[in-house]
């Protein structure tokens, strides 16, 4: 069969978008227009194995999903257990990390139909690694504090008695023990930063006094990732609610994050017990917020 008719099978059987590439004898790279969820196209080549066709990915497919998992993870739990029903449903081959399907009589649009199903069923496992991460977040903040304030000076998921009896503003932990008391929050999301906000807004107006921490997880201060994170969560949650029609959504002038952490230049005792984490404290704003980055 002529490349051309491999071709117009591939358009056929699955979008007219697709269209082949050759690489030398016996080998054709397949473009196709689907992708992983950031924006890498599927790797797919058409390549002559003995007396028959093959398509594989090369290896790429496995690459991809370590860039965000570790290859050991791959290989054991729910992750496993999806890689191998989708290689068995879909009849791939997985021929040390490279996926391979044999192209049955010549039936090209078929096989290439069914390869990307299978690499697109594969990838899933990158779902299931962000549920777990948001699933896992309270229990990694949980431990974070436990390890850092001891245990009579903290209570989780407190409210105010006096004004809020129906606990409508939450608070993920209260650390008592100083002059004014410490009320922390995990923030796994910008939902969640916007709650928080709300709350400490509202203890504001109760005329109550306190400091406030919010624990993000994510890399250090000292990377760009970090001050970005909390850039983005300053713009959509703190300020965002600020914000006059017509306004710019850009951080107004004045703002700015401080990294505050004990090994900082600008270190101080406040954070003496927050031994592990990054704090940021962010300035302009009425009141000052501090953002915990912990590891999990």
């Amino acid at each position: 069969m002529t490349a051309h008719a491999v071709e117009r099978q591939f358009r056929q059987k699955v979008c007219e978008k697709v269209r082949l590439a050759e690489e030398g004898l016996g080998r054709f790279r397949v473009f196709t227009p689907f992708q992983f969820e950031d924006g890498d196209h599927l790797a797919i080549v058409l390549r002559r194995d003995g007396d028959r066709w093959v398509l594989c990915d090369e290896g790429h497919t496995y690459m991809h999903l370590t860039y965000d998992l570790d290859e050991k993870d791959l290989q054991k739990g729910a992750r496993a257990k999806i890689i191998t029903n989708a290689l068995s449903a879909f009849l791939v081959e997985d021929r040390d990390g490279e996926l391979a399907l044999p192209v049955p009589d010549e039936q090209f649009g078929d096989a290439l139909y069914t390869f990307v199903q299978a690499i697109l069923k594969i990838s899933d496992v990158t779902f299931l690694s962000r549920e777990r991460v948001r699933s896992t977040f309270f229990d990694d903040f949980r431990a974070f504090v436990c390890e850092k304030v001891p245990a009579d000076r903290m209570t989780f998921d407190w409210h105010d008695p006096d004004h809020d009896p129906d606990a409508r503003y939450p608070v993920d932990c209260r650390v008592n023990g100083t002059s004014k008391p410490l009320l922390v929050y995990a923030l796994p999301t910008d939902d969640r930063v916007r709650d928080a906000t709300i709350s400490l807004l509202q203890f504001e107006r109760w005329g109550r006094t306190f400091r406030s921490l919010g624990g993000l997880r994510g890399p250090g201060a000292d990377q760009p990732e970090g001050a970005r994170a909390v850039q983005r969560c300053l713009r959509e949650a703190v300020l965002q609610p600020r914000r006059q029609p017509g306004e710019d959504r850009a951080v107004p002038p004045g703002v700015a994050v401080h990294d505050v952490t004990p090994a900082g230049p600008m270190a101080g005792r406040r954070t003496a017990n927050l031994q592990g984490g990054t704090v940021l404290l962010v300035t302009g704003v009425r009141p000052p917020y501090f953002f915990l980055s912990f590891a999990a």
